[in-house]
């Protein structure tokens, strides 16, 4: 998503490090953050499942995650672990209202999917309800 006017975004001076040091990974995901002025930098666009998320906040968890994980030195692994952490992030939330069409196409991508019985997390995604169960659930 890109933003008509360029969103200008404070850092600190260790986060500005982990953005000049996966600027290429970030850039490759859809992010376009372009240094502006010492810990300030200009935020042109993210990938389009933030669009409608606080940026500001999904790139500081992004970076908490990275710096916690510091056995990441290979860039597939640290694509891999940002496009997981992003995915999450931009994902539907408990609470979030869709609409009966965005969630038929919700479950329609979920079908589609390779390995749709849980999350990345391992949590469910759906299960399966017999009618004795339906039954006990209304006393009947």
């Amino acid at each position: 998503f890109h933003f008509p006017k360029p969103k200008i975004i404070e850092f600190s001076v260790s986060e500005r490090e982990l953005i000049e040091e996966y600027a290429e990974t970030l850039r490759e995901l859809g992010f376009v953050i372009e240094h502006f002025k010492g810990t300030s930098f200009l935020l042109r666009s993210v990938p389009g499942l933030l669009q409608d998320r606080d940026y500001k906040e999904v790139l500081l968890e992004l970076f908490e995650n990275l710096r916690v994980d510091e056995k990441l030195s290979d860039a597939d692994t640290v694509s891999k672990k940002i496009i997981a952490y992003l995915a999450c992030r931009g994902s539907v939330k408990a609470g979030d209202t869709l609409t009966k069409e965005q969630s038929i196409d919700l479950i329609t991508q979920l079908e589609k999917s390779p390995n749709n019985a849980t999350c990345p997390h391992g949590r469910p995604t759906k299960v399966s309800v017999d009618l004795d169960m339906i039954h006990k659930m209304f006393k009947r």
